[in-house]
């Protein structure tokens, strides 16, 4: 796995921005039909302030919306990924939102899905988010059946008008809970072959409960492993000695 790889699964690849990305992205996911629900065609200048805000959400979160690659032919597909909603008019600002963006030519094919389903098992399965939330227009019939089909469900309580917008937004979300039942109905979902190495820390500030998502090296990694190898040699030590 590469260094700015988080994510793999049978066909993507989700990693960290560069620099070079902006122009792919520009080009695949800055069209009017791509941005039709979305704001539309944006500037160059949005375009790179895009590119500043993943990469800013990362630095700060562990978590942002990731490049999203064709792991074959290393083809930039769009983004997937989790980041904190900022939008101070919005009723669940500071929860979790998934959100995705594909270039029109890689619609169709399975990939928002599977990038998706992705991003839902390290929400729920390795980082313990309680509750992810997503957000699109009443027209955008494509994101809000993947929100279906991921097991999204329509928060209409939560619904709201962005300022300076006439426009409402509609919500939707899935706990921890409801994704493990959704998972347990059958349902035909795209698992990840490989995560990259990570962990959780909660900490207390000025009293607050405060949890980061951290990615390690594989150097850092391995010394964890090391270290926990180390504590289970000492533990079935200490069970020796006790029998």
């Amino acid at each position: 796995m590469e260094n700015d790889t988080r994510i793999e699964t049978d066909r993507l690849r989700l990693r960290l921005w560069r620099e070079a990305d902006v122009l792919p992205y520009e080009q695949a996911c800055n069209t009017p039909k791509v941005m039709r629900w979305l704001g539309g065609v944006q500037t160059r200048a949005e375009v790179d302030a895009d590119v500043r805000y993943f990469i800013h959400s990362e630095v700060q979160d562990g978590l942002t919306f990731w490049v999203v690659e064709r792991m074959d032919d290393d083809v930039f597909l769009g983004f997937c990924g989790l980041v904190r909603i900022s939008d101070q008019d919005c009723p669940i600002v500071g929860e979790w939102e998934i959100g995705w963006r594909l270039g029109q030519s890689y619609w169709r094919e399975g990939y928002g899905h599977e990038a998706a389903c992705a991003i839902l098992t390290l929400a729920f399965d390795r980082f313990w988010i309680d509750t992810v939330y997503s957000r699109t227009a009443p027209g955008n019939k494509a994101s809000r059946s993947l929100m279906t089909k991921l097991g999204l469900e329509r928060c209409p309580k939560l619904d709201y008008v962005p300022a300076g917008e006439s426009a409402k937004l509609l919500v939707y979300s899935i706990s921890r809970r409801k994704w493990g039942d959704f998972l347990h109905t059958g349902c035909a979902m795209k698992k990840p072959k490989k995560f990259a190495p990570h962990h959780v820390t909660d900490t207390l500030t000025d009293g607050e409960p405060i949890t980061t998502y951290e990615w390690m090296t594989d150097e850092e990694a391995k010394g964890w492993e090391r270290q926990f190898a180390l504590e289970d040699e000492y533990m079935e030590r200490m069970k020796k000695r006790q029998e």
